[in-house]
């Protein structure tokens, strides 16, 4: 389970207060599975957009979240690799644009389904929906005027 501490709102510019994303031991035992995603030299499409929206809510831009040469060089283990920066990252800081950005690569996705691809991009797409959720909570009313809903 991801545990998230939300104090902000959602407009403005987003500061970092008091709060870290206090991530379970579950991210930190991910790490030998994202040697099995590091491997993929062309991975299926489900975890390419699993690590995409990693990226994304992490704040990488649009151009590098969709680079799977960029994405190799963050999965694996190293002082920035991903695991380091999902541990590191408040709910805070990751915007509603990019939520839902990565809210719409991952729509047509379950966890059963990406678990039957990778057991390692499981673990993440958790983290991704936690953090959607979380992000989306606080920010109310906003994320469904910006969906159009």
């Amino acid at each position: 389970m991801f545990l998230f501490s939300v104090k902000t709102s959602c407009r403005g510019k987003f500061k970092i207060i008091d709060s870290k994303v206090k991530v379970s031991a579950e991210v930190a035992s991910l790490r030998p599975d994202l040697q099995e995603i590091s491997s993929f030299a062309a991975p299926p499409q489900a975890v390419k957009d699993v690590i995409t929206a990693v990226q994304l809510l992490l704040g990488k831009p649009i151009h590098i979240a969709t680079d799977w040469k960029e994405a190799r060089k963050v999965l694996k283990a190293g002082k920035d690799d991903i695991v380091r920066q999902i541990a590191q990252r408040a709910v805070e800081q990751v915007d509603l644009e990019s939520a839902l950005k990565a809210k719409d690569i991952i729509k047509n996705y379950t966890e059963a389904r990406i678990l039957g691809v990778s057991r390692g991009s499981a673990g993440l797409f958790r983290w991704v929906t936690t953090t959607i959720e979380a992000v989306e909570s606080r920010c109310g009313g906003d994320s469904q005027r910006k969906e159009g809903k």
